[in-house]
């Protein structure tokens, strides 16, 4: 009966610090299905597979105009991200990447990375995961 008593007040406290400590209950890791692909100088589409755990926010951007995502921007737990590179015709070869970020929390005009405890949008932080996407030349 006595050990029953003590169980019981281990499972009230672990879940007391999981409702208190949020952030240390539930950490969330990305991890791409692949993170190099090189694509053909003819272009094309593609897609790459986000993992992580369920209510894990997460977002993607790009930043050259050759390369562009065609799914969701953005989004929660595990999801396919498409994308699509425009034809190369120099001779030679480009690379660029889509950066992922973690927790995206809509901002006043601009996405918010992260708010401090004072409130505001914080600095973009260094992105956690990064599809590196090599193109040929003709």
């Amino acid at each position: 009966m006595n050990a029953n008593r003590e169980m019981n007040c281990m499972k009230l406290a672990v879940l007391a610090a999981g409702l208190l400590l949020p952030g240390m209950a539930h950490a969330c890791t990305y991890q791409l299905s692949y993170s190099y692909t090189p694509v053909a100088a003819t272009g094309g589409s593609a897609a790459v597979q986000i993992y992580t755990q369920p209510g894990c926010v997460w977002s993607v951007s790009e930043g050259f105009g050759w390369l562009a995502v065609t799914s969701a921007k953005r989004g929660t737990g595990s999801a396919s991200v498409g994308f699509y590179v425009t034809p190369n015709n120099s001779r030679s070869g480009r690379t660029g990447w889509i950066n992922g970020f973690p927790g995206l929390v809509g901002g006043s005009g601009a996405d918010c990375f992260s708010r401090s405890s004072q409130g505001g949008c914080q600095p973009t932080p260094a992105p956690t995961f990064r599809l590196t996407i090599a193109q040929y030349g003709r």
